[in-house]
């Protein structure tokens, strides 16, 4: 399938291509990258796909459904000006930028419920992405607490996992970490289909849901890359501002999960991110080797995402498991969280990983 997919994007027959297969593609790259060293090794022999390529075969897919999806997905932070990505705490995939690692999930039990019309292939992602995370640090325990109405889920605070909201545009966005609301209001994660619908972006966005935030957003950033201000969208120059809340406690990670692309939000087709060499050399300070190691890559979680996460969580990675002891409290678990036949995560009672 790979092989064909691959033909068609060389050969301009994406146009005939079924985006079911693309979706396949992408969900069997990201299964075969299980580890950070499987990441790099993916690195190495050219086979990382990045948030510019699946931008790119979609645009490149001319059917009349996807063609409708896609200017949402292309340009999420123009739809979601009067939704979601305006607020301030919500983080945008190709939307607005993170504002900084939010609060942790108490218990570092995290409650969801997915909306009756989230596309299947969407839930997919979000149940792969919900493995790899418990996958790489055990403590974090996900919920399905039910849908019970439109935007609601049946507990308070839980992520409301929705495709192409109705109230709030398309796109790949969520808000980061756990939020409350007065009025009993659920938070958000969208995964617009098609375009957003694969495990590595549905990572992505988990991830700010449970706090993390953009890698560029880092004060120290201009040491690693430069931003190419002259090629970026009128009026989207904030999405690369600095933040200081964001985390600066481990090297920048050009290959993090949670970094954008190297066109992100361009008006021209061109770079708005270089990466400088120094911003290659928690890899490799070989400059034939620079370009194997592409920014705003949406396969899996770097050594470095891993790291953040447990730290952020007070939790240790699958290698060393012990139980977490969050920041936003309610003290340690000694649960995991598992995926059930039905696709719902729940907890289990303490296993050989604790």
């Amino acid at each position: 399938m790979a092989k064909h997919v691959k033909w068609s994007c060389e050969n301009d027959f994406l146009p005939e291509e079924s985006y079911d297969s693309v979706v396949q593609v992408m969900s069997e790259l990201s299964s075969l990258v299980n580890t950070p060293e499987g990441l790099i090794e993916a690195a190495e022999q050219g086979a990382t796909l990045t948030s510019d390529d699946v931008h790119w075969i979609t645009k490149h897919m001319k059917k009349e459904e996807v063609i409708h999806g896609l200017y949402g997905f292309e340009d999420a932070e123009t739809g979601a000006t009067n939704g979601a990505c305006s607020k301030k705490g919500v983080a945008c995939d190709e939307g607005s930028g993170s504002l900084g690692a939010g609060t942790p999930w108490d218990g570092a039990k995290v409650k969801f419920c997915y909306d009756v019309a989230l596309a299947a292939s969407a839930r997919e992602a979000l149940q792969c992405a919900m493995a790899k995370i418990t996958g790489h640090v055990p403590g974090i325990m996900f919920e399905n607490v039910q849908y019970a109405g439109l935007d609601r889920c049946g507990a308070s605070p839980a992520i409301y996992f929705q495709s192409n909201g109705r109230r709030s545009g398309g796109g790949c966005w969520s808000d980061i970490g756990m939020s409350t609301s007065l009025f009993g209001g659920n938070q958000k994660l969208n995964l617009q289909s098609p375009g957003c619908d694969n495990c590595g972006t549905a990572t992505h966005e988990l991830l700010h849901a449970l706090g993390m935030a953009h890698e560029q957003s880092r004060p120290d950033r201009d040491g690693f890359v430069t931003i190419v201000w002259n090629n970026i969208k009128q009026g989207m120059d904030g999405q690369f501002t600095k933040n200081p809340r964001a985390d600066t406690a481990r090297p920048y990670d050009i290959m993090s999960i949670m970094h954008y692309g190297s066109r992100s939000f361009s008006k021209n087709g061109q770079d708005t991110i270089l990466v400088k060499p120094s911003g290659y050399h928690l890899y490799t300070t070989n400059p034939s080797q620079f370009a194997y190691y592409r920014v705003g890559q949406r396969m899996g979680m770097s050594r470095q995402d891993v790291s953040q996460l447990a730290d952020l969580y007070g939790c240790s990675p699958a290698s060393n498991y012990q139980s977490c002891q969050p920041s936003g409290g309610g003290g340690g678990s000694n649960f995991i969280a598992i995926l059930s036949p039905e696709g719902a995560f729940s907890d289990t009672g303490c296993t050989a990983a604790c």
